[in-house]
């Protein structure tokens, strides 16, 4: 019982790490297909902004969407989350993959509800029908009715069309970020372009998913301690079982 208390804590401590080793490149490689988020200064620069990207040979595509941040509710237990909503339904699968949490299969946005990502759901508590209350920035409650749920690992995320979020908010859309794709630009190069950009004053800040991937890679990687300590103390503890182990068992002979 003791050698296999200890070679449960072993294979504890490498599932532990297995388990959580790949989400970076799963959230910034399979879930989120863009490099970089510009968020603009106001919506009149856009067109400056498209204009540069345009004319930018680096820059593969970019995707318009309107982007705001709030919280998902359902019976008392709350949770922050993102709001994507995509200028257009023709594009949006450049920037980001929506799949279905349970049958992986793809996920197409309409207007009959949102898409919510899968550790919301589970926090909630809710699944496919059910409705939710999103609070915004201003503390006003909306009622939406959960369409699918999608897959994720880092974050929470609602996704909705443009003609929902122009009915239910009673607002125009306007796009407020560019998710951009560049064409094998290295780390270096992505950094170079950002600050361009945010030289020129005409956007407040420029996220860059490579840099969000390193910040989870870092944390992630501060889980090996968690594996040596787990993995040496079942060593030892083995030892300890053994050598007690081994003792009574000469002891024994010893008596006979």
């Amino acid at each position: 019982i003791g050698i296999a208390g200890c070679t449960g804590l072993m294979l504890t401590g490498f599932g532990i790490k297995d388990s959580v080793v790949d989400i970076p490149n799963a959230q910034f490689k399979g879930i989120f297909k863009y490099d970089s988020a510009i968020t603009l200064t106001n919506t009149n620069e856009l067109e400056n902004i498209e204009k540069y990207l345009n004319d930018n040979e680096d820059i593969e595509e970019y995707t318009k969407i309107c982007a705001s941040a709030g919280k998902l509710e359902k019976n008392n237990i709350n949770c922050n989350t993102n709001v994507f909503i995509p200028e257009s339904l023709d594009n949006y699968e450049n920037a980001y993959n929506l799949i279905n949490y349970q049958t992986g299969e793809k996920i197409k946005l309409n207007s009959n509800g949102i898409v919510i990502t899968d550790k919301a759901a589970n926090m909630l508590g809710v699944t496919y029908g059910d409705y939710v209350t999103f609070i915004d920035g201003d503390d006003v409650r909306y009622e939406f009715k959960v369409e699918n749920i999608t897959k994720n690992h880092v974050g929470h995320y609602i996704y909705m069309t443009k003609d929902m979020y122009e009915s239910l908010y009673g607002e125009t859309y306007n796009t407020n970020v560019l998710l951009v794709k560049a064409e094998n630009l290295s780390e270096e190069a992505q950094e170079e372009l950002s600050k361009k950009l945010l030289d020129g004053g005409k956007v407040s800040t420029v996220s860059l998913n490579s840099n969000a991937e390193k910040t989870l890679d870092d944390t992630i990687s501060s889980l090996n301690y968690v594996v040596v300590i787990l993995n040496v103390s079942a060593g030892l503890l083995a030892f300890v079982v053994l050598y007690n182990s081994s003792n009574i068992n000469i002891s024994e002979r010893q008596k006979e």
